[in-house]
């Protein structure tokens, strides 16, 4: 007897019905702490996500599923037994929006018109604990910006002192492992949306990291070392300067505390409130020394309150007709070529924005409207382009009038978010001479330039037919047909002609016989999928990787018979080779190496990579003894 286990042993049959189970990582959580949920669904085929109810006092997450499909294969003389087993978990992260007993409602799934139902949880979500220990705060330097206007978002700790004996010291460095702080937005990717960091998350936090390992973990990042393969990975430690300050403790006196800051600046990029979620720290403190000189302390939880800024668009009072729509500072700058012109000319007006902030929204000022411009120039519209740290705007002039006055100024607004209100810059006066336009007599219209040829003369205006666009009398000459030439070229025409039709026909012929194009295809299609069942074995993709086998020489002998290889079998497969007269000892092994694709892909254990040679040298001799057949053609 053979038995066979692929993936977990199967608890369930295929004709079990279907059942959803859900569960909680654990019951019990403190404010702003996450805890996973895990949805099951047995006994059903590729199930959708399930639908999780009413979740007004969470926070959802998707972390993705995971397949629980197994099969348990028995073969007893010969004939083989299958149990399926159809499974899949869904998880999520759940973060509590608020304290005390809350309940999250039983799933439910659709499947075959019928209603799975799973069961209602609870979970338990503490306040932090009631201490005067620890403390975490979260600030802003602002609490209402522009957009592209910076602000820093500041979370400080605050660790009450030591007990007498041991006040001097930072308490941090009499901790055995680092209290761990739990930011929700840290990476990049977590941010609340229209956000931008100053600099990426792991450029921050590299700038805290202590290298003696003292200091406060966060979001159990560790540091990756040679033994971390065998699971030992070290809790990264970040401790930023330290400065002692004074605040009230829980009996209203004044205490020393040891602050420790983490500012990270933003950029806002839209228009909105942003929510920046609650920081939580978990871990042993100090509270006291015993009569031994021992420090004892307790477990202690502690959460900032969550922070808003506010993003606000730039006031409409007070918006003057040239703003630009740029917000931040900025300079201006101008220019005009060609600096000398004539009336009706082109003129080519650049104006040009520089600096820091956001141009997202910058538009080119409307110079037509702008009477000092609009008396002497015609103006085309403005094109664009937005660069780095700057805006081109480029216009299209031509002068109305002749005159030496100089390109008037042109003004442009943007909003300073420093100052709170519109700055209004002008470009610079530029020197410009127009002249009056040349008018040019019906001569000069029509003359032309002195011919380089010898016998060259002045063109003159004329009515007397072709010649009177002639300016060289040496283009004239006998400009009479020559049929014989005309009946030569049409007969070399004729023959070029039939000789293509004839190609196009034999090419034709080749190119739509399809059973002729698949024969010539075949044994590079089977290869192709060999390379295919290769790779997949190397990724322990068994059952892939004997299909894959199976497939290249079943869709060789299909190619090359012009078969629909979908319904081949391997007994097919050893049949038409033996009606082709492939040698009774090469169908003997195309036989082997197909039952050890059945075995790997229904069997538990990954074969040895000496099938993969196998299947190779198998595939490489059942073509060379079809090309010997010149079955190919």
């Amino acid at each position: 007897m053979l038995l066979i286990l692929l993936g977990r042993p199967a608890s369930l049959h295929a004709d079990d019905p279907p059942r959803m189970t859900d569960e909680l990582a654990q019951n019990e959580v403190f404010e702003g702490q996450s805890v996973v949920y895990r949805i099951t669904v047995e006994n059903v085929e590729n199930p959708k996500n399930p639908e999780l109810g009413d979740m007004a006092d969470f926070d959802v997450a998707f972390l993705g599923q995971r397949s629980l499909d197994s099969q348990q294969i028995t073969i007893i003389n010969g004939a083989m037994q299958r149990v399926v087993h159809r499974g899949r978990e869904f998880h999520y992260r759940l973060t509590p929006k608020k304290t005390g007993p809350l309940t999250i409602p039983a799933p439910t799934l659709a499947v075959d018109g019928k209603t799975l139902k799973g069961t209602a949880e609870r979970l338990a979500v503490l306040p932090p604990t009631a201490q005067d220990l620890v403390a975490v705060e979260l600030a802003a330097d602002r609490q209402t910006v522009y957009p592209t206007q910076p602000f820093t978002v500041t979370l400080s700790v605050f660790v009450k002192q030591l007990p007498a004996s041991l006040s001097d010291r930072d308490p941090l460095s009499m901790q055995k492992t680092p209290p761990m702080l739990r930011i929700p937005w840290l990476k990049d990717q977590e941010l609340p949306g229209g956000l931008s960091p100053k600099e990426d998350w792991q450029q921050w936090a590299k700038g805290f990291i202590d290298r003696e390992g003292v200091g406060f973990g966060i979001n159990d990042l560790v540091r990756q070392t040679a033994f971390s393969i065998f699971g030992e990975n070290n809790v990264l430690a970040f401790r930023p300067a330290t400065k002692t300050v004074l605040r009230r403790d829980a009996q209203g006196q004044e205490a020393k505390y040891y602050r420790y800051d983490f500012p990270r600046s933003f950029t806002a990029k839209q228009i909105g409130p942003i929510g920046f979620a609650a920081v939580s720290l978990q871990g042993t403190f100090a509270t006291h020394v015993d009569a031994e000189e021992r420090l004892l302390g307790r477990e202690i939880y502690a959460a900032s309150k969550p922070l808003a800024i506010a993003v606000q668009d730039v006031p409409k009072d007070g918006r003057p007709d040239c703003y630009a729509g740029a917000i931040g500072h900025f300079q201006i700058a101008a220019d005009l070529t060609p600096r000398r012109s004539k009336v009706g000319d082109p003129l080519t007006f650049t104006l040009t924005l520089r600096g820091s902030g956001s141009l997202a929204g910058a538009k080119a000022p409307e110079l037509s409207k702008l009477p000092a411009i609009a008396a002497r120039f015609k103006v085309y519209e403005a094109t664009q382009k937005n660069e780095a740290d700057a805006v081109r705007f480029v216009y299209s002039l031509r002068p109305l009038a002749e005159g030496d006055e100089p390109f008037p100024a042109v003004p442009v607004a943007y909003f300073d978010v420093d100052r709170g209100r519109y700055e209004t810059l002008q470009s610079p006066p530029l020197a410009l001479r127009v002249a009056k336009a040349e008018q040019l007599s019906g001569d000069q219209i029509v003359a032309a330039p002195r011919a380089a040829s010898p016998v060259g003369k002045d063109l003159e205006a004329r009515r007397e037919g072709i010649f009177a666009n002639i300016s060289d009398v040496a283009v004239a000459r006998d400009q009479s047909v020559e049929p014989g030439r005309w009946l030569i070229g049409l007969a070399g025409c004729l023959t070029a002609y039939l000789v293509i039709v004839a190609g196009t026909v034999w090419v034709r012929r080749r190119t739509q016989d399809k059973s002729a194009l698949r024969r010539r295809a075949a044994a590079p299609r089977a290869r192709q999928r060999l390379r295919e069942a290769a790779s997949q074995w190397q990724a322990q993709q068994i059952r892939a990787a004997a299909d894959h086998i199976q497939d290249a020489l079943a869709g060789l002998v299909a190619d090359v018979a012009d078969l629909h290889d979908a319904g081949l079998t391997p007994k097919d497969v050893l049949e038409r080779l033996q009606q082709w007269g492939v040698p009774d000892d090469l169908v003997g092994r195309v036989r082997r190496l197909l039952d050890a694709c059945d075995a790997a892909r229904y069997g538990g254990a990954a074969p040895s990579n000496g099938l993969a040679v196998e299947a190779g040298q198998v595939l490489e001799a059942v073509i060379e003894a079809l090309r010997a057949q010149k079955r190919f053609r």
